[in-house]
């Protein structure tokens, strides 16, 4: 741990420590271009799908507030899809899991979880 404040006293230990941890995890350059670009790639291959046109993507958890650790996943919500029903959900993300099947880029393991209480698709990019 490197002294930034000299100190001499446990909260002053603690605080060097929480930062010498958030200094040693915090996302490397590329790293963090590598998550950005998977974002890109999500807001293109949505608006690319014609239910998707006038949403909007944003970003939430770790990722969101730069907190994230180097194996912390990418949290995604969409917005303004006109899907209000839980079956319209649902429905709404087979068509995504579908599009990243046939994406140009590697997609794997996607998974629609459509029966969480916030129904959500996930996979590995």
């Amino acid at each position: 741990t490197r002294a930034h404040f000299g100190a001499d006293s446990l909260e002053l230990a603690l605080h060097e420590e929480l930062l010498d941890f958030a200094e040693a995890f915090r996302p490397t350059r590329a790293e963090s271009a590598m998550r950005e670009a998977a974002v890109e790639r999500v807001v293109s291959l949505l608006a690319s799908l014609p239910s998707f046109a006038s949403a909007s993507v944003r970003p939430f958890g770790s990722y969101a507030t730069g907190l994230c650790l180097p194996s912390s996943d990418v949290d995604l919500a969409v917005f303004g899809t006109g899907f209000e029903s839980k079956v319209q959900q649902v429905a709404g993300l087979r068509q995504i899991e579908k599009a990243l099947h046939r994406a140009g880029w590697r997609a794997e393991e996607v998974e629609v979880i459509g029966s969480a209480k916030v129904p959500i698709v996930k996979y590995v990019d």
